[in-house]
């Protein structure tokens, strides 16, 4: 599963520079049988996008895999522990019966998320964007999601270089949530958008954190990030509650401003 993985996030790397390539000439990703069909800068976001979300959620099923694997090894280290399918130190017990393993609650079933379906998020933030009253940044309409077999994708555009991916479990609860911008001549303006966009997005699912503080810590972890985005791990965090913001940024992935659910130890 390791090297599926690897070969995974290889996908992902050529799949964010063709992204970056096609960004800053829409000709490199020509098909050599079409040539005359040239996608948009808006199709390639769109679609840079859609497949980073679905190789990033391809690798953490994988990650997963391989993580309960090493976990039953350590618990029972004999030969025979290493042909055991079902992953029992994960077991999850019935609320009604402790004594008894939930056979219809398997550790699949359990997890974490935003705290928030996708659609309360949708019209929670489509709130804040009428508050704002911004001509160019409108309420998004109804959210495409894709369904794969573990999780969903969904992603909006708000422009050539400026995009919000989601991420959701079987029943629509977010999981995740990534603002992502790209090479721009309008740097100083779609900067201050994704800003924007996040601000009103942490609002949405810290309300209890005051706006001044919630705009503060997004506007600090973003200078964090562009400080030298050619630095390694250039990746910055803080926590709220249960709620984890981090941004980073690099010459290739552009910069990213994201929300995720903080690990239960």
């Amino acid at each position: 599963m390791a090297f599926i993985g690897a070969i995974l996030f290889l996908f992902l790397i050529a799949v964010v520079v063709a992204t970056i390539a096609g960004l800053i000439n829409p000709k490199t990703l020509v098909n050599k049988k079409k040539p005359e069909q040239v996608m948009s800068r808006k199709q390639i976001l769109g679609s840079g996008i859609a497949l980073c979300l679905l190789l990033v959620a391809l690798i953490g099923v994988v990650a997963s895999d391989d993580k309960v694997k090493v976990t039953t090894a350590i618990n029972d280290p004999s030969p025979a522990a290493a042909k055991k399918e079902e992953p029992t130190n994960l077991t999850v017990q019935n609320n009604n019966n402790p004594t008894e393993p939930a056979s219809s609650q398997s550790a699949e079933t359990v997890q974490q998320n935003l705290g928030i379906t996708a659609e309360e998020f949708r019209q929670k933030f489509n709130a804040e964007l009428k508050k704002a009253d911004l001509s160019e940044l409108r309420p998004v309409a109804e959210f495409d999601i894709k369904q794969g077999e573990k999780a969903g994708t969904f992603n909006v555009m708000f422009g050539d270089a400026l995009g919000m991916m989601g991420v959701v479990d079987k029943q629509n609860n977010l999981k995740s949530l990534i603002f992502m911008m790209g090479r721009t001549d309008e740097g100083e303006k779609v900067g201050l958008n994704l800003l924007l966009l996040s601000s009103f997005a942490a609002r949405v699912l810290n309300p209890e954190v005051e706006h001044e503080k919630t705009a503060t810590t997004l506007m600090g972890l973003i200078q964090k990030a562009m400080k030298d985005p050619t630095a390694e791990n250039n990746t910055h965090s803080q926590v709220f509650g249960n709620t984890k913001y981090y941004s980073l940024a690099s010459p290739y992935t552009g910069l990213w401003v994201g929300f995720e659910p903080v690990e239960k130890k």
